[in-house]
């Protein structure tokens, strides 16, 4: 979410109550069953949890512009009348724990979405497998030449199911 966003309070709201999943390819079949099971208990909560969080960064957000004034002008200060590094080194690291702060609530509601409702959501697959994390794969397919050269991997997370019989 982009920092104006954020700051001019525009979130997206939904009416839980008129949720519902339709299944329109065949794959979809017997989704809708387990969505209204395993799922749609949880979007109440979810989308009372997501507009907490995003109110939480708007307000942080807005106490966090002038605080960003201030770290600025205090940077400088030091910058110019003491040392340049240590007051560039000040700066940086203010800005970006203040950063920090504002998308931590954010950060803590995607982790709980991803901890708790993807696990849920891939349920409904036979032989799903889920982490929200996931170690580095790639060096072991870098051997074999299946993958091109790369400096390195940023992979979130780790999805292992079975479709079509192959795993």
């Amino acid at each position: 979410m982009s920092l104006f966003s954020l700051y001019s309070g525009n979130f997206s709201t939904l009416d839980a109550s008129d949720l519902c999943f339709s299944e329109h390819h065949p794959y979809e079949q017997g989704f809708a069953a387990h969505y209204d099971q395993a799922l749609k208990p949880f979007v109440e909560l979810y989308e009372a949890k997501r507009l907490r969080a995003l109110s939480q960064a708007r307000a942080r957000l807005q106490w966090g512009i002038p605080l960003a004034v201030v770290i600025a002008l205090i940077a400088l200060y030091i910058a110019t009348a003491w040392s340049p590094q240590f007051g560039g080194f000040l700066g940086i690291a203010a800005m970006g724990g203040l950063g920090t702060w504002i998308y931590s609530s954010l950060n803590s509601y995607k982790a709980d979405l991803k901890s708790n409702v993807f696990p849920k959501i891939l349920s409904f697959f036979e032989n799903a497998s889920y982490r929200a994390t996931c170690n580095d794969r790639m060096t072991s397919y870098a051997e074999s030449k299946i993958v091109p050269a790369f400096d390195r991997e940023n992979s979130e997370d780790e999805l292992i199911l079975t479709y079509k019989g192959v795993h």
